[in-house]
């Protein structure tokens, strides 16, 4: 028991001895009125981040140095009417919100103007597109040709500058359709129409615009006549024209000996029969009289209006014969004197 409470003794002697001479050193390094030597703990240092649109303030937030932006602290993307915000700027640098603050800085909007380009074909508006400045209008901005009966689309046009897909827009601009009106030539056969050709003014035909040439029994295909004239495949179209086939008839003229067909001649109506068409004298045992169509001879002089026949018309009286007949006359003695006759 003794040792115990020599040994506790002791121990309180040491912490005794440790405590004075901590309070001694305290004691001794106090230079100040009151005996505190601590230095005084500075405040954090901080910084202004601004945001503003054409020179307006439209936010400013104080940071302290080595610290990012909060999210709530970047203001919402102001806008502009015929502009697009392109982000906040200092100078050529883009805010970083990740980026720390050591320093001052103040961020500007930058904006880009927007053009609008339109389409109209006449009062209406095809397509209305908004542009960047600068920029070129994508293929789906451009709409589709326009189609109108009776007339050709030639392009979309601002005065006389056509749409150029390529080139950058920087201003407003309104293209309006620009259309080429189409000239109607008919090809009709009578009543019938045959084909309609549209044709740009002044232009011509081309070869596959014109019918082929058309084929009706009993008639020959002239051509394609305006009025009295020929159609000129050449000419340039200036106005809408009808174009009508011409035809002229063709007649059949026969020639008949006894029953039997002997020539057959076609000839167009107005026109005469030529040497060719018109057939030999037949040779009979009866004389020849002509060519009847009833009691009319033909006239190889007379033009052909109508289909006719002519039929061989002989004499019903005179007969002649040929061969040989062999017999004797007598002279003047009345002697007798063999005769051979060949007709």
């Amino acid at each position: 028991m003794t040792k115990r409470r020599t040994m506790l003794v002791a121990l309180l002697a040491v912490l005794a001895v440790l405590f004075s001479a901590v309070a001694f050193s305290a004691c001794k390094n106090d230079t100040t009125p009151g005996g505190n030597d601590n230095p005084p703990i500075e405040p954090p240092v901080k910084y202004t981040v601004t945001f503003e649109s054409d020179s307006v303030a439209v936010k400013t937030v104080e940071v302290v140095e080595g610290k990012t932006l909060l999210i709530s602290d970047v203001p919402a993307n102001p806008v502009k009417n015929g502009y697009e915000f392109d982000g906040w700027f200092n100078g050529n640098v883009e805010f970083d919100r990740h980026a720390a603050v050591t320093a001052n800085v103040t961020y500007a909007a930058k904006w880009t103007k927007l053009y609008t380009v339109r389409f109209v074909d006449g009062e209406e508006v095809v397509k209305s597109v908004t542009v960047r400045d600068g920029e070129k209008l994508e293929s789906s901005d451009v709409p589709f040709d326009p189609v109108k009966s009776g007339s050709v689309f030639e392009g979309w046009y601002n005065g006389p500058a056509e749409f150029d897909a390529s080139a950058t827009v920087t201003a407003d601009v309104t293209y309006a359709a620009k259309w080429d009106n189409l000239l109607t030539v008919r090809f009709m056969n009578g009543a019938q129409t045959v084909k309609v050709v549209n044709v740009k003014n002044g232009e011509k035909l081309t070869e596959k615009d014109i019918p082929a040439d058309l084929a009706i029994d009993g008639k020959i295909f002239e051509g394609w006549f305006v009025g009295e004239s020929a159609f000129d495949k050449n000419a340039e179209i200036t106005e809408d024209v009808t174009v009508t086939a011409k035809w002229t008839n063709i007649y059949v003229v026969k020639f008949v000996v006894e029953g039997r067909i002997v020539k057959v001649a076609t000839v167009k109506d107005g026109e005469r029969l030529s040497e060719d068409d018109i057939p030999s004298d037949p040779v009979t045992n009866r004389t020849f009289i002509g060519w009847f169509n009833g009691d009319k001879e033909f006239d190889a002089s007379a033009v052909i209006t109508s289909g006719v026949e002519y039929v061989a018309v002989f004499s019903s009286i005179d007969e002649k014969y040929y061969g040989t007949w062999r017999g004797e006359t007598t002279d003047d003695n009345l002697n007798s004197i063999p005769v051979v006759v060949v007709v």
